[in-house]
């Protein structure tokens, strides 16, 4: 879900295909449209489900009571005001955030019984499930032309639009390595990646990180580049191609994880500190690693349901078949990273300013 929504609605989708994810900014031109549809659900009484306008004789909501509305939203959102304005743009977060307040507040207006002609309005109920699926779905077909990479969730929740390359193992995945804290690190990464919010996903890092870190460490012995050897062994024979790919990958995330400062989580002391700086690159690490229990490997299960939906993977390298024939299989181990830049605050603006 996320990056075919609106697939086929405009001609240039359906003949040259659906806009690349990638934009992490909402300038001034997406933000006016976003304003359009709010001030039209104000307008039209589809907020009024939650804040609804009564009728002055008493018969009933006919509305959405837009100062009501104006109270509720700048004590819930202080960094924005009602009236919107169109040419002050706030920050990305602060409008996912709005976009979240105006779902829970949506539904599609229903007209009940004959004209309320001394009043001039009619009467209205509200059908929630209807509405908050028509207010998903057009602003996600706004933020899908204009290549930004969030949508709204069918239950009116912010995310991020992953590409189908890391959607669905990120989605799909259940985590079995065999030590129960690499499951949970791994599992917050995959949770905590598809976040909004700038921190959850450098957070989401770190936890990946910590994860990698600490799976150097599981195998008996007292020193860690030991330890980390007698892991690779167990996934591929010593001598073979393939052995020596993923040792070459493995010092490479390490020198990676050092040169920007990736804290480590290992089973042998405390981690250490952490700082930005920042911090350009952001990584997904796939490993199917051996378990830390018996002879088999460590698994990594697909679990129902659909993918997640986006962060561009520009490298995945992937083994040779040739490399990998008659060789020991016991585990693979798949690298994938992406490298990007984080951007909020002053970088934000200073990218708007560009665009």
């Amino acid at each position: 879900m996320g990056q075919d929504v609106g697939e086929g609605r405009y001609f240039s989708d359906r003949e040259y295909g659906a806009r690349p994810r990638t934009r992490e900014v909402v300038d001034e031109r997406i933000w006016g449209g976003l304003c359009g549809l709010i001030k039209t659900g104000v307008d039209d009484g589809s907020f009024g489900q939650r804040f609804p306008e009564m009728c002055r004789d008493g018969l009933g909501p006919c509305g959405c009571d837009e100062s009501l509305f104006a109270r509720v939203l700048r004590a819930e959102l202080p960094g924005v005001e009602w009236p919107l304005s169109e040419e002050d743009a706030p920050e990305t977060p602060v409008i996912l955030d709005l976009l979240e307040f105006c779902a829970r507040a949506v539904g599609e207006p229903i007209q009940e019984g004959s004209y309320h002609r001394f009043m001039g309005h009619y009467h209205l109920s509200w059908d929630r499930e209807t509405g908050l699926a028509r207010f998903v779905e057009d602003v996600n077909v706004l933020l899908a032309r204009n290549g930004v990479a969030f949508m709204l969730t069918e239950d009116g929740r912010a995310q991020r639009v992953l590409p189908d390359e890391l959607a669905v193992p990120l989605g799909r995945a259940v985590f079995d390595t065999g030590d129960g804290e690499t499951d949970r690190l791994l599992e917050a990464a995959r949770t905590r990646i598809t976040s909004p919010k700038a921190e959850d996903r450098q957070d989401a890092l770190e936890k990946l990180w910590d994860a990698f870190e600490r799976i150097k460490t599981l195998e008996p012995g007292t020193d860690k580049r030991v330890r980390a050897e007698a892991l690779l062994d167990r996934a591929a024979a010593r001598e073979s191609g393939f052995r020596r790919l993923l040792d070459e990958e493995v010092r490479a995330l390490t020198t990676i994880g050092n040169s920007f400062r990736i804290r480590h989580s290992e089973t042998t002391g405390a981690g250490r500190g952490f700082g930005t700086g920042g911090l350009p690159v952001c990584a997904a690490v796939r490993l199917h690693a051996p378990s830390a229990e018996g002879d088999g490997p460590g698994r990594i299960v697909e679990r129902p349901g659909s993918g997640r939906s986006d962060l561009p993977v520009t490298t995945n390298r992937s083994v040779p078949q040739e490399e990998v024939e008659g060789e020991d299989r016991r585990g693979r181990c798949q690298l994938s990273l992406h490298w990007g830049a984080p951007r909020c605050g002053q970088a934000e603006r200073a990218s708007r300013q560009r665009s």
